[in-house]
């Protein structure tokens, strides 16, 4: 072929390197959807914190001798 084998091998690599890149990169459309699904989730794992917090301070404060007068 009257080519380098160091200058194929490079081509070689630099075109594998783009396919790779490529082969990273999504659409859109699915760029989108992805975001939506990470949003729910974060929107889940608040409300989940958010009940946490809750409970915590609940079982944080002292029995009340009214509704435990055995206590």
């Amino acid at each position: 072929m009257g080519i380098n084998h160091h200058t194929l091998r490079e081509w070689v690599k630099l075109s594998r390197r783009a396919e790779a890149k490529q082969a990273r990169q999504i659409s859109p459309a699915d760029a989108e959807r992805r975001i939506r699904e990470l949003e729910a989730k974060v929107a889940e794992l608040t409300r989940a914190n958010e009940i946490l917090a809750e409970a915590s301070a609940f079982f944080a404060e002292p029995p009340d001798r009214a509704t435990h007068p055995h206590d």
